[in-house]
């Protein structure tokens, strides 16, 4: 599954390695009502990767905790950097068996 980071909304330090992170909001839930909070730490495989804490106890914990920005210009350029270096364009899904199968099919009769 391809690395999409949303907009970072703010920075926090590690819970599990004490590195500086950035905080990301995801949309849950239908029509993606409400949000939630979740970190990433490192980069590719140098950190402890994307920590995202579910129940409400870890979200009041994670926006307790997370220094907001109050623009996106705060961003530094290594953070953006680090975040872009992490991210990978989709891969194109394979085809089912069925579709190759038809398209042989075709190529022979």
């Amino acid at each position: 599954m391809a690395v999409v980071n949303r907009e970072a909304v703010g920075t926090v330090e590690c819970y599990l390695c004490g590195a500086g992170c950035t905080v990301h909001a995801s949309k849950i839930g239908r029509g993606g009502a409400a949000q939630s909070l979740y970190y990433r730490c490192g980069v590719g495989s140098d950190g402890c990767g994307c920590i995202q804490p579910r129940g409400r106890s870890g979200q009041q914990i994670l926006a307790g905790d997370m220094v907001p920005f109050e623009t996106v210009a705060e961003i530094s350029p290594e953070i953006e950097a680090e975040a872009k270096a992490d991210e990978k364009p989709a891969e194109k899904p394979a085809k089912p068996w069925w579709v190759k199968a038809a398209s042989l099919m075709a190529e022979e009769g």
